[in-house]
């Protein structure tokens, strides 16, 4: 196994692999920013909806500026429980302010993207699934945190923070039950 530590100004990595056989490949990231005693940037609200079950989970987000408006790129992401993998976004907002979303890899948690974000708070459902298939291989017992973050893409100082409740997975595929974020 071969691991390295990159600088934190690094942009692009590259990687060769030559030969016959099987192998795998797995980068890991994680950044630093430092959220306790900012004040939060946007008005960010959290729930997780009725209609969620042990195996679907609907969570109602719902963000807003907290300035007249926010122009540019404003992103909310979503991270979901483990053994989950966000599947859709619906918008709930009368003038479907949603630009675009996506999946991250392996369904860890959803982004959706706002081109400008008014103080009046916008609302989208994310659904997210129980992912049965080949769970008892990823990644052993490593806790996810569920948190929602939004954050103005060009000025990471423009931040809100919140951690919701759901239903989350622990070692084994029949082990689950209802998780807090801590």
């Amino acid at each position: 196994m071969f691991e390295l530590d990159l600088p934190s100004n690094t942009k692009l990595v590259q990687a060769q692999v030559q030969g016959t056989g099987f192998g795998r490949l797995e980068i890991s990231y994680q950044y630093y920013q430092k959220l306790s005693g900012m004040e939060a940037s946007f008005a960010l609200n959290v729930q997780l909806l009725n209609s969620t079950t042990r195996e679907i989970q609907n969570l109602q987000v719902c963000v807003g500026s907290r300035t007249n408006r926010t122009e540019g790129l404003t992103l909310v992401e979503v991270f979901h429980p483990k053994g989950f993998s966000g599947v859709s976004v619906e918008d709930l907002s009368p003038k479907k302010s949603i630009w675009k979303s996506l999946q991250r890899p392996g369904g860890t948690s959803t982004v959706v993207y706002y081109q400008s974000l008014a103080r009046a708070m916008d609302c989208f459902v994310v659904t997210a699934e129980l992912f049965r298939a080949g769970f008892a291989k990823s990644n052993g017992g490593q806790a996810r945190q569920m948190d929602v973050v939004a954050y103005d893409y060009y000025n990471r100082d423009r931040v809100a923070w919140v951690s919701y409740k759901g239903y989350g997975r622990q070692d084994s595929e029949d082990d689950y039950e209802y998780l807090e974020a801590v």
